[in-house]
Order: C-alpha cells, then structure tokens, then sequence
C-alpha cells in the first residue's frame, strides 16, 4: 500500500476552486489505494456531502499510520455553525466519532471561555479535542492547564475542567463559572 501525506489547509490559498480540487484529490487517492495523513488538518469549513462521503471511504490515518484518523480545525468563534455542519456530515457519512481529532487554537483573539466552550462542545459529539496554545504562551497558565487537561486526555477521567486538580483556586472559579454557562447545544437540538 503506498503511502501519500496531503496538505488540504494551505490549499486554499493556492487553488481557486477548492472545492473540486479536493474532490478530484480524494477520488484520485481513493483509486490508488494510498494511506493518507492530512498532517495540517482538514479545513472543515469546505465539508459538503460528497467529500464527507469520500472521506469515510479513504484511508485516512494518524501521523504514525497506525490508527484510523482525521484531523480539523476550528480556530475561531465564528465558525462555530460550519464546524458543527461539518462534524454532522462527518458523522452521518459513517466516520466514527473516534476517528475525528479536531485542533484547537487558544490564546489567539479568543477568551477563556470561548477556548473551553470550543473543548466542551466537541466533548458534546465525544470527539477528540487538541489544544493549541497560540506561539505557547507563557503569560497564561489557565490556557497550559486546559492543554494538559486535553492534550493528556484526562478530561476522560476528570469530565469537569473546574475539578481539575492543578488549578489555582482562582482558574478553578473562573472554569465552573465557564461551565455553569455552558448549555449542551446537541444535546438540546436531538431531542427535539
């Protein structure tokens, strides 16, 4: 089996119809029977239908090609709609939650709250967050704290952020004064 690593983020810039270029990308992979690691993230923002099907039928995989994975980004705040358009279309395609990795960026235009709300609602479709801490910032322990707690996967073990025992008792406020305001969107929207 050939191996092939892609790049769909940067993609963008340089192609001005994206969107059939990674369809056409993906068939031509899917045709080869290439492993693929999309090592920069997938940009979800561009996820329809048609390439969320594809992407369930590609062999996409971790860095090391030894586990089934994709990887996304959501950067900002005002994408939230695209994002979770993106991971519904993901899901519905048949790609299992686990398989999804979704990269985080904090510390860049963002506040605490919306950098643990981002966390908390991809916890909501149980898929698995990736903090990036913009340039590793140093100035702010809160932001290294949330990293541990997801990078490290104990927010699997320890579900509440505000619990987390390596916080001072000041971040531990400000994260259960977070979480009281956070309301489960999903949760709400599949049972009506």
């Amino acid at each position: 089996m050939k191996i092939a690593a892609l790049i769909w983020l940067s993609l963008h810039v340089i192609h001005p119809n994206i969107d059939v270029y990674c369809v056409t990308l993906l068939i031509r992979v899917l045709r080869q029977r290439r492993k693929v690691n999309f090592n920069q993230g997938l940009d979800i923002r561009l996820m329809n239908e048609e390439m969320a099907g594809l992407l369930a039928d590609t062999k996409c995989y971790s860095w090391s090609f030894g586990t089934a994975m994709l990887y996304f980004a959501w950067d900002r705040m005002d994408i939230e709609g695209q994002v979770r358009k993106g991971i519904d279309m993901l899901l519905e395609a048949g790609i299992h939650h686990r398989r999804l990795t979704v990269y985080v960026l904090t510390g860049f235009n963002t506040t605490h709250t919306e950098d643990l709300y981002r966390v908390m609602a991809l916890k909501e479709y149980d898929i698995e967050p990736y903090i990036m801490v913009y340039n590793d910032r140093k100035d702010d322990q809160f932001l290294h704290h949330l990293e541990r707690w997801v990078n490290g996967r104990l927010h699997r073990s320890v579900p509440d952020f505000g619990t987390y025992r390596y916080l001072s008792p000041s971040q531990r406020v400000e994260a259960k004064k977070i979480l009281s305001g956070f309301k489960p969107r999903r949760l709400e929207n599949e049972s009506r």
